[in-house]
């Protein structure tokens, strides 16, 4: 048997994954509204789909006028400021979205040893841990759902611990 250090130590693991997973849903839903956002910022460059005002002065042609100075036209001005804004949106969320990409991968990388822990355990174990850890149901409807008794629930509770702790004590020895 675990002692009871090693047993809280083991249960904030998984309570930590089940927080970091419903954070990478998160995660995953922003970095598709990213990537949605960048594709419509990149088809509005390449189809030049910027909208010029209508109070803009326009360029008189007629009478004598000459050109004395290469300044550029207000609308000439106007549409390098729209490209310049939308180069600075694209690589905005380009710069967001590889920061939600490391983040979802340093994700990933904390949750490896504790998700495939669980996966391995047996469908009642599993069951249990995914009601109490991920869905946060109370020791006695979990007894109910999995027709136990209230202290077989928390002796399973206990073996799940102590099976887990063991596993990963292993786990991280090996690692070193």
């Amino acid at each position: 048997m675990i002692n009871s250090h090693e047993q809280s130590a083991t249960e904030e693991k998984i309570k930590r994954y089940y927080m970091d997973k419903r954070a990478m849903e998160r995660l995953t839903h922003n970095l598709a509204m990213l990537c949605r956002h960048r594709d419509e910022v990149l088809r509005d460059i390449n189809t030049n789909n910027i909208m010029l005002t209508a109070v803009m002065p326009g360029t008189s042609f007629g009478g004598d006028r000459v050109q004395t100075s290469n300044l550029a036209s207000p609308q000439e001005r106007a549409v390098e400021n729209a490209f310049a804004r939308l180069e600075r949106k694209l690589k905005s969320l380009e710069d967001d979205i590889l920061d939600t990409k490391i983040a979802i991968q340093e994700l990933e990388k904390e949750m490896s040893d504790i998700g495939f822990l669980i996966g391995k355990l047996n469908d009642e174990a599993r069951k249990f841990v995914e009601m109490r850890y991920e869905k946060r149901k109370s020791g006695k409807v979990i007894s109910i759902e999995l027709h136990l008794s209230k202290n077989s629930v928390w002796k399973l509770r206990d073996d799940i611990l102590d099976d887990l702790s063991k596993w990963l004590n292993y786990r991280n020895r090996t690692k070193e």
